[in-house]
């Protein structure tokens, strides 16, 4: 579970790692991905920017508000 910024950091980097970006990418990978953007590392990255949100921020009431908001404007 998610508590800190940094625990946040690092479940980033691990989901990275498991899908196979390298922990340090050339400046033409960050073209590339620019480019063509990998969609699973970014719903990753969501998915637990999210999750941390949840958890660390605020009680039930945010987590309410944050749901409320994604329906919204999507």
């Amino acid at each position: 579970m998610i508590q800190t910024k940094e625990d946040l950091k690092r479940y980033i980097r691990q989901d990275r790692l498991m899908n196979g970006v390298p922990e340090r990418t050339s400046f033409a990978y960050k073209i590339i991905r620019l480019l063509v953007p990998d969609l699973t590392i970014k719903y990753l990255f969501y998915l637990r920017k999210k999750n941390s949100t949840l958890m660390c921020v605020g009680g039930k009431f945010y987590g309410f508000y944050i749901g409320i908001k994604d329906v919204i404007l999507v």
